[in-house]
């Protein structure tokens, strides 16, 4: 019997932002630690270009079938007279903001969404590639973790504030759109505010009410604009909600907020608030292992993870994040983690009620870990990506 070829891939993508190249470098150790090959190439470091058309010479020279896997579809040609298999775009985006990169790739496709949601949405914008749900993962977890009594960070918040919130930018950006597509997408906002469907589903809906095709009328630029613009506002209200709920508690920030809504407008009579504004990513790791709990708050994510929260448990934190069914299928909420719901009130208070009780954080941490190591680490879901390329015929 023929041995099957060893999988080999070569990974392109990102050196910026930090967080896309960590993750492609998580994908490298991951496969590595399967007993396959993986290399990491930059794409956008034109100095280092060479070694990736040295890999692709090497690779014509041995004749060996080998993998590319991108990031939300960065490489756009397959190279030419070489045994490419297939490539893995690993979608961190919702498709509709990638919709011509993974339409028109002129080879054989293979889509990995981070969120359930968005994976079943590659159908409605006709996306025929085979596709897998994989979700975000982390590293190994660390093995110098600092307990809880010795942390000086509470919580921990690290994203930004869109400048959405200011009615003027608000209302410039909508100006610029289609004026069939703008009541929309104000409409849209109104509904997923009032607790209504995900974003690209809800605009859809609206649209279907107002008998309008929303991807035959519009052109994919049109389209990627107003649902950005839906993600963005209703994510910096998420955001302002829960953070202005936590105004009495001892609360870190990083991330840019727009200093024309002012502090007060974002976090409440805050009295004990640290904001960093932007830090390299280095940085903000070395706060996680001194945090307590971090809170992630990315609602857009309703079906899948960020990779905040796997960072966050890697190096020993709690984690709070938002509402999300896959969160829910894997961890027990207020025992393992704390996952917001639909009362941010409610939500508020279970941090509050943990944030004050060393055991309770240790407790909940540790069991977290317990799972993450176990289920959640590049080593483990990039099975998922070798076995999906492996199945291709």
């Amino acid at each position: 019997m023929t041995p099957s070829p060893p999988f080999l891939a070569a990974v392109i993508g990102p050196t910026k932002p930090k967080f896309a190249h960590q993750m492609c470098l998580g994908i490298v150790n991951g496969i590595q630690a399967n007993g396959c090959d993986a290399r990491f190439f930059a794409i956008n470091d034109r100095k280092k270009y060479f070694l990736l058309q040295e890999y692709y010479w090497q690779r014509r020279r041995d004749g060996l079938p080998f993998h590319i896997i991108d990031i939300n579809g960065a490489v756009l040609q397959p190279p030419a007279d070489i045994h490419l298999r297939a490539k893995f775009s690993y979608i961190i985006d919702h498709p509709v903001f990638h919709l011509e990169r993974i339409r028109d790739y002129p080879g054989k496709l293979v889509a990995g969404y981070v969120d359930i949601i968005q994976k079943a949405d590659q159908d409605i914008l006709g996306l025929t590639r085979p596709s897998v749900f994989l979700p975000h993962a982390g590293p190994e977890p660390e093995s110098d973790i600092l307990p809880m009594a010795e942390r000086d960070l509470d919580i921990l918040y690290c994203s930004n504030i869109s400048p959405l919130l200011i009615s003027e930018v608000a209302w410039e950006r909508l100006q610029r759109m289609p004026k069939a597509i703008q009541p929309l997408v104000r409409e849209s906002i109104d509904r997923i505010i009032a607790g209504g469907l995900p974003p690209f589903r809800c605009i859809l809906d609206v649209a279907r009410e107002h008998s309008i095709d929303l991807i035959g009328d519009f052109d994919a630029a049109e389209l990627e604009d107003a649902c950005s613009m839906v993600e963005d506002f209703v994510t910096a209200v998420y955001r302002v909600e829960v953070l202005k709920s936590l105004s009495g508690l001892n609360l870190h920030v990083v991330g840019q907020i727009p200093r024309d809504l002012g502090k007060t407008a974002v976090f409440g009579e805050a009295a004990n608030l640290s904001i960093y504004n932007y830090i390299p990513f280095d940085r903000m790791i070395g706060m996680l292992k001194r945090t307590k709990l971090l809170l992630n708050m990315n609602p857009v994510l309703a079906g899948g993870s960020h990779e905040r929260i796997w960072e966050g448990m890697a190096n020993g934190c709690a984690i709070a994040t938002n509402e999300s069914i896959f969160m829910r299928e894997c961890f027990e909420d207020g025992r393992e983690i704390l996952i917001a719901g639909h009362d941010k009130e409610a939500f508020a208070q279970g941090i509050a009620e943990v944030i004050g009780n060393e055991n309770a954080l240790t407790a909940m941490a540790s069991a977290a870990m317990e799972k993450f190591a176990k289920d959640h680490t590049w080593a483990v879901r990039v099975r998922d990506i070798i076995m999906a390329m492996e199945s291709l015929p």
